[in-house]
C-alpha cells in the first residue's frame, strides 16, 4: 500500500504564483484602453492579470484618477486613500522642494525639512477651506526659498494641533 502523504508532498514542490502589482501609471493606461471601447478580456490579455482585476480597476476608476492627480510617485503600487488633502499637498510639494534643493547642492537637515514642511502645511491649511476644489495645482519652482535664508526666532511657525512632525517621519494626530 502506498503513502498518502506522497500526493500531498508532490503538491507542496511546485513553485507559487507571486502576486504582481500594477503601478498607478499602469493603472491609469489600463483605464485609458478602456475608455476607447476595448473589452475587459482584451485589456486584461495586454496586461497579463485576470478580467476580474481589470473589472475591479474600472469599478475603481474615480479612486484611481483622484490619487493619480494629487501624487508625485506613479510608479507606487498601492492605492492610498487620502484623507488629509492638506498633507497629501504638502507632500508632493515638499518632494518637489527637495529634488530642487538637491539639483543646487544645498545641504538639507532634519530642522530645515520640519520648518519647511510647517510652512508648506500651514500655507495649504490656509488655502484649503476657500480652496475647496479637487484640481491640483502644481507648485511654481521659482517660488522655492533658500533653507538657509530666513531663519529668526521671531518667524518661528506655529504648531498646529492636527500635525506634529517627528525625526522618523510625518505624522497626522487624530484630535
Amino acid at each position: 500500500m502506498a503513502p498518502k502523504s506522497a500526493a500531498a508532498s508532490k503538491a507542496g514542490t511546485e513553485p507559487k504564483c507571486k502576486r504582481r502589482r500594477i503601478t498607478i501609471a499602469e493603472k491609469m493606461k489600463l483605464l485609458d484602453i478602456l475608455k476607447e471601447g476595448i473589452i475587459f478580456a482584451a485589456v486584461a490579455r495586454h496586461f497579463s492579470v485576470n478580467e476580474s482585476t481589470v473589472r475591479y480597476i474600472k469599478k475603481d476608476e474615480a479612486n484611481i484618477r483622484k490619487t493619480a492627480a494629487i501624487t508625485f510617485n506613479m510608479s507606487a503600487k498601492r492605492l492610498v486613500t487620502a484623507r488629509n488633502k492638506t498633507i497629501i499637498r504638502m507632500e508632493a510639494t515638499l518632494a518637489v522642494w527637495i529634488a530642487d534643493c538637491r539639483r543646487k547642492n544645498i545641504a538639507l537637515n532634519t530642522n530645515i525639512l520640519q520648518t519647511k514642511a510647517r510652512r508648506l502645511y500651514e500655507t495649504f491649511a490656509a488655502k484649503e477651506p476657500e480652496d475647496d476644489s479637487s484640481d491640483h495645482e502644481e507648485e511654481d519652482e521659482d517660488n522655492v526659498e533658500d533653507p538657509q535664508s530666513g531663519t529668526s526666532s521671531d518667524s518661528q511657525p506655529k504648531i498646529n494641533a492636527l500635525f506634529l512632525l517627528a525625526k522618523g517621519g510625518f505624522r497626522h494626530a487624530s484630535a
